[in-house]
Parts: C-alpha cells; structure tokens; sequence
C-alpha cells in the first residue's frame, strides 16, 4: 500500500483488500476500547500508512512521534541487524504490466546508504502525518532526553498520558530501568564510533536532501 503511495498507483481495486483488513483488525479493537473506556495506544508500522485514516475518523487523535540521535540510529540499524533489507528497501519503484510491485535496490550502494534512505523516508513520512494533525494534536519526544530521564522530556511525555498514575516520578522510574534488547550484538570500535556515523549519515542526508535519491538510482 505505501509504495502505491509513492508511485501514484492507487485504485478502487488495490485499495479495497487494505481498507478491508484495516476495518477489519484495527476498528474492531478501536470499537471495544471505546465500549471499554479504554483509550488505545497504536505503536505499529503498518498503523503509520493508515494514519490518514485514523485522524479523518477520530479528528481528537493524538500524534506521538518518537526520535533518537540519527548517529546512533544509524549504528543500531547498520551493524545491529535491525535493518536486513526488510524495511522500506527499495530507492525506486516500478510496476510490471501485470500489476504487481516489484522491489529494486541498487546493489551499488553502501549499507550505510540504504540505513540512510531509510531513516529520511520515515522523518519525511513523520512529517506529514504531523502535518495531518489538529493543532496541538502532533509532538515529538526526544528518546535520548526520556532515557537519560531529563526532567522537561518526562513532563512532556506525561502530559500526553491519560492515567494519573503514569506521572514524571513514575516515568523517571521506568525509564531508569534500561532494556537493551540488542546489547549481545558486538559491533567492532570503529563501526561504533559515533562521530563517522554522525558524518555518514549528514553527508547522505545532504544529497537525498537536495536530489531527492541517491545518483544512478533511477
């Protein structure tokens, strides 16, 4: 469905099986929250391509965009076996005539490039949907800031929380307890120097930033 976003290839037809299962699977744990008086919390990837969805059916929805230091993003998607080519992989897109999408990827370019294109299609992506958003309705939380438990991040992430009992001492406490799902993977020194990463990632970001797409790929 997103990479008929992209290419503008959108249909009655190849559209009804995605809206059918959104119906379907999310507006089904929508409608029991609401008969519950719960009020849902959607982290899911997929959930970001509906986005326009949700804020069209419930205008009061609240965006929460969450960022991390790009170098270390980098570090963790490149090196820490996050990113396998199994994410948004491809840097151009093209339909066969019968239909079907298929997914190329310039073999030319780097890991480190690919890790890139990546994290600029989600900021891009974020952008809009924050752009969807009622005024007042999108923030940003700094997971870095959250983390190292700065108390300006703690007051902004509890005032986007319903439950009195989710308060910047209670948060202070969770994020104290740090869960590193990946620390087993060992990443060499001079993969994990943050500086090169920093500079990889800003040089990269320069030319999708300008181009739009790497050179050669389309």
């Amino acid at each position: 469905l997103f990479y008929r976003y992209l290419a503008g290839r959108t249909d009655r037809e190849s559209l009804r099986p995605a809206v059918r299962r959104f119906l379907h699977d999310r507006m089904t744990e929508l409608i029991w929250c609401g008969l519950c008086g719960l009020r849902p919390v959607i982290v899911n990837h997929l959930d970001l391509v509906y986005a326009p969805f949700y804020l069209a059916l419930f205008p009061e929805l609240t965006v929460v965009r969450l960022v991390r230091d790009p170098a270390k993003t980098l570090i963790s998607h490149a090196y820490k076996r996050q990113f396998l080519y199994s994410q948004i992989r491809p840097l151009f897109q093209k339909f066969a005539p019968d239909g079907l999408f298929h997914a190329v990827r310039p073999k030319a370019l780097t890991l480190e490039q690919n890790v890139v294109w990546f994290m600029r299609a989600t900021d891009l992506v974020g952008d809009a949907v924050g752009r969807l958003a009622r005024p007042g309705r999108s923030s940003v939380l700094d997971m870095d800031r959250l983390f190292a438990r700065d108390p300006e991040a703690l007051d902004a992430f509890a005032t986007l929380l319903p439950d009195p009992a989710c308060d910047v001492e209670s948060l202070k406490a969770h994020f104290a307890d740090r869960i590193n799902e990946k620390a087993h993977f060992e990443v060499p020194d001079a993969l994990r120097d943050a500086e090169r990463a920093r500079r990889i990632y800003e040089e990269n970001t320069a030319i999708l930033t300008q181009a739009g797409r790497y050179p050669g790929t389309g």
